[in-house]
């Protein structure tokens, strides 16, 4: 699967997608004869774009901001994705009568709101755009697999590890003291990354700490060694970190 792709090829074919995407949306969205499908919408800092429960009206692409993805049952929140600029949320729950999750504002928001209703007249009329969205929702498909494969091999341990690694993927910032991540950083978002606990993230975080892998400072995480996370993920999936041949955690190299 990823192992056809280097690590460069299948994130330089992601973020070709989500080019190809917002340039083919830009051009309908300004043409005279279809603009009026199209809907600006701007949402602040914890604002819902939509709540789970609430009824399927439409989706959303992302032009600008950060935005997290999550349900709740039983009062406990899971984060099933971080989403940014070029993503489309929303789109799984259009078979649906009612939203399966939340969507909320991690900063500043702006994005295109698709009612259902124009999506359709949209596809329809844009074969291009149909495709580009096929590839992208299999990327996605293919991601959220091979994550849920791996995940179960991982320890508590390795779950907080992973969250750092989709976080810093997601939002990360490259310094000179390593991938500088201010979103989503906050303990009790972790957990929800990771489907663990508060005291759990605390505790490795901790732990991460005192072996100088990361800094945690109020506003910001930095990973100081991302190698190091990878290849401790790596064990749990009985991959031997020197053969990087093994595709049974192929996943790691070519997404984190």
């Amino acid at each position: 699967m990823f192992n056809q792709y280097s690590k460069h090829n299948f994130r330089e074919l992601e973020l070709k997608l989500k080019k190809s995407i917002n340039f083919n949306l830009n051009l309908l969205a300004q043409n005279s004869k279809t603009k009026n499908l199209f809907y600006i919408k701007k949402y602040e800092k914890d604002a819902f774009l939509f709540e789970q429960g609430e009824k399927v009206d439409g989706i959303y692409f992302i032009t600008k901001g950060k935005v997290k993805i999550f349900n709740t049952e039983f009062a406990k929140s899971t984060i099933l994705k971080l989403a940014s600029k070029g993503d489309i949320v929303g789109l799984s729950s259009l078979n649906f009568q009612k939203y399966l999750f939340s969507a909320s504002a991690l900063n500043h928001v702006k994005a295109y709101f698709i009612s259902l209703k124009n999506l359709k007249k949209i596809l329809k009329s844009t074969p291009k755009l149909s495709f580009l969205l096929i590839n992208y929702l299999s990327l996605e498909l293919q991601y959220f697999e091979l994550r849920q494969k791996h995940n179960a091999l991982f320890s508590v341990k390795g779950k907080v590890i992973e969250a750092l690694l989709i976080i810093a993927n997601s939002y990360g910032k490259s310094t000179e003291e390593g991938i500088e991540i201010t979103y989503c950083i906050q303990r009790k978002e972790i957990a929800a990354v990771a489907n663990t606990t508060y005291e759990t993230v605390i505790r490795e975080l901790k732990k991460l700490k005192l072996k100088d892998v990361i800094s945690v400072e109020n506003q910001k995480i930095v990973i100081k060694d991302k190698e190091y996370l990878i290849n401790s993920l790596k064990k749990h999936c009985g991959s031997d970190v020197e053969n990087k041949d093994d595709s049974s955690c192929s996943y790691l190299d070519f997404l984190y």
